[in-house]
């Protein structure tokens, strides 16, 4: 059974006569204290509030509602015989007031800040980090005080610059692979996994962070490789391969280890009797989930009991698409697993799958996936992802060209796999890159496989900057809140609707990074602490290494560890969630009244019910302070520093005098040289772009019976998914000449060549097609010399190509009449219309523009997309080559000078600019006022001439709907 947990903060429930902060979660409709309920659990008593019964009938705070939100406004039933019953009343009274309850929960959204530095102003709240402005990577090396707080930038070197007598193990923080944390009333205790050992930190919110001097802890957690941390259930979960070449589970007690962090031993089990993948084992309540790989190297998933490794289901990877990677995770409440994967050669989106473990060993079904777009929110730099991943390389090596697999980008993550020395591999393909491999005692883990046989679930390596650093989380504040951390950029997301955005972190602003520190900047380097190499440092830039969210008594913590700095901060409040509509809010409505209904008048009962509906449905949208507004993330800039909404808006309200007075920024003058010259030279700037628009392939042109001499009809040219594609060298295409139609002149296939080229693979059902039609001759296509008259000149196209290949030479550069994608059977729809001009049974000519009418009615039409270097256009080719090259080259090759200044018409030679960045990220990340809603009051009323009977109720109900869908509509409309 999935699990349901929410935080509150003592507006909800009341325990031993207390006001109660902490986690509720709810079972058979009765709230408990905790995350699960167990032996420790306590019952609560609701306030009967709007907060607390949305919280007993589980409603997930979801504004941005799917298939799957609990916010819904249900219509009303009706009774087949127009009868008044008390049947017809429970149920349609119920419905009005769950209706109630959703438009409640619609003004319940969580904060779109993930780490919001901005709080810290409030005497409510309170945050900062730890880091260090100077170290043995600094001459000065003269920062003892590692707090410092959030109200200006700071230069910050990487943790691993300091100094080991001063800051013992400190410089580790930098190397963390897993960590996890524990909150207490005036500071934390901090864990971490390195790839050689796991260290524990203590930390005050008022000054220090230093590593814990007992001896006797740090020894217990030196040999310990990582931890997955139980706070439902009271566990640590610490997997590691051990000298007989199995990985075990040492299973601790959670509880002993917050209280003095010591590892107390509960158990230890055998996590597998396969080879496990790096340590890759997630934990769920009853249940964990092992990557597991079989004698072929294949990667399955294994699902077992938390406490033994008998195997109860094996999942092999291929199942999810055939995807080309996939990480799980296991949540300790109630066995949920979530499976993220990235699909083949798409680098755009993840594939989200949610399984309930418990029901998926009943009925062995796998749900569909949600597809989530990959987002870059604000990056400046490039991130610092970990390779620890195992990847396949297509490339040769002793055993030929194909797939090679399983192997590591770094050697440290190999040793994780088999106990000997990783070997060394190269490829003719990288010839600068080193790989992997892991060994055992009598043999290496390594295979191959044909150019036709990709292994499912490995990275396919392209180059390092390719490789992706991907984590996914549940989180520990919410039962419907899961993170996913795609190489550096964190966002939150929903479980019941993962697609929107409902928090994420906003680096620059957020951790108060450095801007760009030059010449020409407001900053200068008397004022501050700032170096050369400022910018450069990884430990001012956005570097995520973790983030964490706990909770002590009645606070919410956040927390995040970024390279050289570690953030806290929070609130008395339940700052993760914002209460549009006061979370207190007070229910009049009573669904209790339904077991005294008989005992009074029905009219009497009737108009209390209706008048407590209604006053609950006004007092909700009368109480909506403000209305979430759908907008799209952008980014803020003044004088190219990335700034706050509010500082923007700030700059704009200001007059150009007042800008540059206070952001202006001087001109660098050259009067060296040429004492007259008004400015020095221009500096360079290049842009690229692309734009698609929609399909202008025309559908209704008229079929033909006989085609005009001389005019060629179209052809094709088809690829299909194999590491080398089949390529129709140059074009299929028929002429009609003198009567007589035949092939061009010297190449191309007629229609049984071209269907037994196409048809030798096995296509891949999965595999997506491109179509593309074309007047543009390419490369692929060639020019017929011949006489216009017969049969000569360029002809028009169409293209099949298999998605996403690598280009080959003389690809599509151009198009005009729309490219689709399409799967193996409506490609083999597509090809199963006439050929132009191909005699049908009956000797008549077929419609040569049958395949336009079949190309227009395929799915997923997509216009075709034009390619821009300086607001020129350019082929596909050369855009992409373009993006191949360093900044430097492109520049060189494509910059153009910048618009040049006019110093004299500034004052004081200063200039200032400021723009807006759209990032294509959609949040909630606005408001507006509600809109006020007329109320005739007299419609909710039975009429003095009226009698009390079904036609007269049911005409109240529907006025009640009608009211609550207008509300409804009125929320979601922004």
């Amino acid at each position: 059974m999935i699990n349901y947990f929410k935080y509150t903060s003592g507006n909800a429930f009341i325990l031993s006569g207390q006001d109660y902060s902490g986690f509720v979660n709810v079972e058979d409709g009765i709230p408990y204290t905790g995350r699960v309920k167990n032996s420790f659990s306590k019952e609560l008593s609701s306030k009967d509030n709007f907060i607390a019964r949305s919280i007993i009938d589980k409603r997930e705070f979801d504004n941005s509602p799917s298939v799957l939100t609990t916010n819904k406004i249900n219509k009303l039933e009706y009774s087949p015989r127009n009868i008044l019953s008390n049947d017809f009343l429970k149920k349609n009274f119920n419905i009005l007031y769950e209706n109630n309850l959703s438009l409640f929960s619609l003004g319940q959204v969580y904060s779109s800040s993930y780490f919001d530095s901005s709080n810290f102003k409030d005497e409510q709240t309170f945050g900062g980090f730890f880091g260090l402005s100077s170290t043995t990577i600094d001459d000065r090396n003269d920062d003892r005080s590692l707090l410092k707080d959030l109200n200006t930038p700071y230069q910050i070197d990487p943790f691993e610059g300091a100094d080991k007598n001063i800051f013992p193990e400190l410089y580790e923080l930098d190397n963390t692979k897993k960590s996890y944390i524990e909150t207490f009333e005036d500071g934390f205790v901090y864990t971490i996994t390195t790839d050689s050992k796991t260290i524990a930190f203590s930390g005050s919110f008022n000054g220090h962070l230093e590593k814990i001097s007992n001896e006797t802890v740090q020894n217990e957690l030196a040999s310990v490789k990582k931890l997955n941390v139980d706070k439902a259930n009271g566990l640590i979960y610490s997997p590691t391969l051990e000298e007989d070449g199995f990985n075990y589970t040492s299973i601790y007690d959670r509880d002993i280890f917050r209280a003095c962090t010591r590892l107390k031993i509960v158990d230890k089990i055998k996590s597998s009797t396969s080879t496990v993948i790096n340590n890759n084992i997630s934990f769920g309540k009853n249940y964990k989930v092992v990557q597991v790989l079989d004698s072929e190297y294949n990667i399955n998933l294994e699902i077992s009991p938390n406490t033994t490794s008998e195997v109860l289901a094996t999942i092999p990877v291929s199942i999810f698409n055939n995807p080309e990677y996939v990480k799980v995770e296991s949540r300790y409440t109630d066995d949920l697993l979530l499976i993220a994967t990235k699909p083949l050669s798409d680098t755009t989106v993840y594939n989200v799958y949610f399984l309930d473990i418990e029901q998926y060993l009943i009925d062995r079904i796998i749900p569909e996936p949600t597809a989530i777009k990959r987002v870059v929110i604000g990056e400046k730099y490039k991130q610092n992802t970990t390779k620890d991943t195992p990847v396949t390389v297509f490339g040769s090596a002793g055993e030929g060209t194909g797939y090679y697999y399983p192997l590591f980008c770094e050697e440290n993550a190999a040793k994780e796999l088999g106990l000997g020395s990783p070997l060394q591999i190269t490829f003719p393909q990288y010839p600068d890159k080193i790989f992997y491999t892991a060994t055992t005692a009598n043999k290496t883990l390594i295979n191959f496989n044909l150019p036709e046989d990709r292994p499912d679930g490995y990275f396919i390596y392209r180059d390092d900057d390719s490789i992706i650093d991907l984590d996914v989380e549940f989180s520990d504040y919410d039962s419907n809140l899961f993170t996913i951390r795609d190489n550096g950029n964190l966002t939150e997301r929903m479980i019941t609707n993962p697609i929107p955005i409902t928090s994420f972190i906003e680096g620059d602003i957020n951790l108060q990074l450095p801007p760009d520190i030059l010449f020409t900047s407001a900053y200068k380097f008397n004022t501050n602490k700032w170096k050369f190499n400022t910018n450069s440092l990884k430990s001012n830039q956005k570097n995520l290494i973790n983030s964490l969210t706990d909770t002590f008594n009645n606070k919410t913590y956040s927390y995040y560890h970024n390279i050289g700095r570690i953030y806290f901060s929070s609130g008395i409040t339940n700052k993760r969630r914002i209460s549009l509509v006061p979370d207190d809010l007070t229910s009049f409505f009573n669904p209790d009244i339904f077991d005294t209904i008989c005992e009074t008048s029905l009219g009497i009962n009737l108009n209390v019910l209706i008048q407590d509906i209604l006053r609950d449905t006004i007092n909700i949208y009368n109480n909506f302070t403000r209305i979430p507004k759908a907008d799209e993330l952008k980014n803020y800039y003044i004088n190219e520093r990335k700034v706050s909404l509010e500082e923007y808006q700030k700059f704009q309200k200001l007059s150009r005098e007042e800008q540059l007075n206070k952001y202006g920024i001087r001109v660098i003058r050259d009067d060296i040289e040429d004492p007259s010259s008004s400015i020095r030279a221009p500096e360079l700037s290049v842009t690229s772009s692309t734009k698609t628009v929609p399909s202008t392939l025309e559908a209704s042109k008229p079929a033909v019976s006989q085609p005009r001499l001389g005019k060629t009809y179209w052809g094709f040219v088809a690829s299909i998914d194999s590491p080398s594609a089949i390529l129709l060298p140059n074009q299929y295409g028929l002429r009609y000449s003198y009567g007589n139609f035949s092939r061009n002149s010297g190449f191309g296939f007629d229609e049984l060549d071209a269907s037994k080229i196409l048809n030798t693979p096995v296509l891949n059902q999965n595999q997506k097609f491109y179509i593309t039609v074309s007047d543009y001759p390419t490369a692929r296509r060639g020019f017929n010399p011949a006489p216009i008259g017969f049969g000569g000149g360029e002809t028009r196209n169409i293209e099949i190509d298999a998605k996403d290949l690598f280009p080959f030479p003389g690809d599509l550069e151009k198009t005009e009449y729309g490219r689709i994608e399409v799967n193996a059977e409506e490609l083999q729809e597509f090809l199963n219309g006439n050929f132009p001009g191909q005699k049908l049974p009956n000797g008549t000519q077929g419609n040569p523009f049958d395949r336009t009418q079949r190309f227009n009615d395929l799915r997923e039409r997509v216009g075709p997309t034009y390619y821009y270097i300086n607001e020129q256009q350019v082929s596909r080719l050369e855009y992409e080559a373009f993006q191949n090259l360093s900044q430097e080259e492109q520049l060189n090759r494509y910059g153009v000078p910048k618009p040049q200044v006019d110093i004299s018409a500034q004052p004081d030679n200063r200039t200032v600019s400021s723009r807006v960045e759209n990032t294509d990220v959609k949040v909630f990340n606005d408001y507006k006022i509600p809109t006020p809603i007329e109320i005739d009051t007299r419609n909710f009323y039975f009429h003095s001439n009226e009698s009390v009977n079904y036609l007269s109720v049911n005409r109240v109900f529907s006025k009640l709907f009608e009211l609550q869908k207008t509300i409804y509509d009125s929320i979601l409309s922004s």
